[in-house]
């Protein structure tokens, strides 16, 4: 579970920096 947990996190983070890079500070 732990595992997969990460994972989802990962996901979040990817998420994230996929906005930043669309629209940057």
């Amino acid at each position: 579970t732990e595992f997969r947990f990460n994972h989802r996190r990962d996901n979040l983070y990817h998420q994230i920096l996929k906005l930043l890079r669309l629209n940057p500070l």
